[in-house]
């Protein structure tokens, strides 16, 4: 008889989660459908994470780096015939420099 009992109480518990666990389904699909509703409307449009070019700027360092190649060509024929020219080091850094910054702002 108790195991009788037993098995009755825990069926009757177990149906009583059920429905609440379908009440509660019900409920939080709703409750979720509002929330994203709300959400949608509450959120801004997407920025565009890419930042705008400026190409004048971009075609000016492309003519910088170009007149700098030219140079360090005949700052390279000097070193040849025995000179260094102290200012090839620092063409050499700033070629770096514009090229590093145009290769990023260009592969985005």
């Amino acid at each position: 008889m108790k195991p009788l009992l037993f098995i009755l109480s825990f069926s009757v518990l177990l149906a009583n989660v059920a429905a609440q666990i379908q009440g509660l389904g019900q409920n939080g699909h709703v409750q979720a459908n509002a929330a994203t509703v709300t959400g949608e409307q509450n959120v801004p449009p997407p920025v565009n994470p890419q930042r705008m070019h400026d190409y004048r700027q971009l075609q000016r360092e492309a003519d910088e780096l170009s007149l700098l190649a030219q140079s360090v060509r005949t700052d390279m024929q000097q070193v040849s015939k025995g000179l260094y020219p102290k200012e090839l080091n620092d063409r050499l850094k700033k070629i770096e420099r514009l090229s590093k910054r145009l290769r990023s702002d260009l592969g985005q």
